[in-house]
């Protein structure tokens, strides 16, 4: 994370060193439980990629909630997609209305993701 300066920088680098290894696994449980303490729920989205059901990139959705966490997509979130709720990566989203804090914690996330 070297390359990440301001504030942004030191926030990253606050959830990746407070990860008890520093192993991969560790620093996505690290992301997730900073989620789960930044992140205000619901927050409206527009999904960036493609997913493999029936929500196409350009797509609105509305995040309801955290999921899971897996080891290749990372934070899995729920989102409202017309009446239906479906499972989503959180880095497949980019947060469109939001709290100043979901949107920062959410922009850091994806920052980091980026780069791993």
């Amino acid at each position: 994370m070297e390359d990440i300066t301001g504030e942004q920088g030191k926030r990253i680098q606050q959830v990746v060193n407070g990860a008890r290894d520093g192993d991969e696994s560790d620093v996505l449980r690290a992301w997730h439980g900073y989620l789960e303490e930044h992140v205000v729920f619901p927050f409206a989205a527009v999904v960036r990629e493609d997913s493999s059901g029936p929500i196409r990139a350009g797509e609105h959705v509305t995040v309801v909630g955290m999921v899971s966490l897996d080891a290749r997509f990372g934070t899995i979130v729920s989102v409202k997609y017309r009446l239906d709720i479906y499972k989503l990566p959180l880095r497949d989203l980019e947060v469109t209305v939001a709290s100043d804090e979901t949107l920062e914690a959410v922009e850091d996330y994806e920052v980091w993701v980026g780069r791993r």
